[in-house]
């Protein structure tokens, strides 16, 4: 039998990048970083909620909330760049989220 869902599309699925985003008090564009999918996790120690949209710089709402060990799980990523995307984080920077990305 061939691969099952479970076994391709688990946790090893295969990553061209990695990178750890620090918080930031108002909204701040992701790096402009080319990809076809990412997936967003929080750090466990994160204190406050790490919230990420596809927003412009001025708007201060972001909608998708990420409590300490939110894991998003892999998604498409609108126009194919991370910058589609901007984060912020009411404590500053004592949070942190970990992204992987696969072009």
């Amino acid at each position: 039998m061939g691969a099952g869902m479970k076994a391709q599309f688990s946790d090893n699925f295969p990553y061209d990048e990695f990178l750890v985003i620090t918080g930031t008090v108002g909204p701040t564009q992701f790096p402009n970083i080319g990809c076809g999918l990412a997936r967003f996790k929080a750090q466990a120690a994160n204190a406050g909620i790490f919230t990420f949209g596809s927003s412009s710089g001025t708007t201060t709402n972001l909608p998708w909330q990420m409590k300490a060990d939110y894991d998003t799980g892999w998604f498409a990523v609108g126009n194919n760049n991370l910058n589609t995307y901007w984060h912020k984080d009411p404590s500053g920077t004592m949070d942190k989220i970990t992204v992987w990305l696969q072009k």
